[in-house]
């Protein structure tokens, strides 16, 4: 365990640092040695986080992403990250907007509604309304 205090540029700056293969924060209030959280070859575990606000470069979701709220069919949305597939109960859209399915594609975008055909043609146009 390395703990080291020192004066730079007029501020204490102070340092705690461990040096293990495994380093864990326990639950005493359980009366079991549960981890709370634990580091191990420079990954950190834990079950369960309420982080307020984060900035996260690169994401990898292993089964779902939902919204807190969520109800199939009603409410929130959630994205299944084993099959793809999606559920907004609510969308808005402003702008360019392209989807791509199984039948085709459907575009929207300044100039309407256009839904293609799985061999490219235009199957159903909607113009805009004025």
């Amino acid at each position: 365990m390395l703990v080291g205090a020192g004066v730079k540029n007029g501020k204490v700056v102070t340092q705690i640092g461990f040096s293990a293969d495994t380093f864990g924060i326990f639950n005493p209030s359980s009366g079991k040695l549960e981890p709370v959280f634990f580091v191990e070859n420079g990954q950190v575990f834990m079950n369960e986080a309420f982080i307020s606000k984060a900035y996260i470069e690169k994401l990898l979701i292993g089964m779902e992403i939902r919204s807190k709220k969520y109800e199939k069919g009603k409410s929130g949305y959630r994205l299944d990250a084993e099959t793809g597939s999606a559920e907004f109960n609510k969308l808005e859209v402003y702008g360019n907007f392209k989807i791509s399915g199984d039948a085709g594609k459907v575009l929207l975008d300044e100039t309407g509604l256009m839904i293609y055909d799985s061999s490219g043609r235009w199957a159903v146009k909607v113009g805009r309304r004025p």
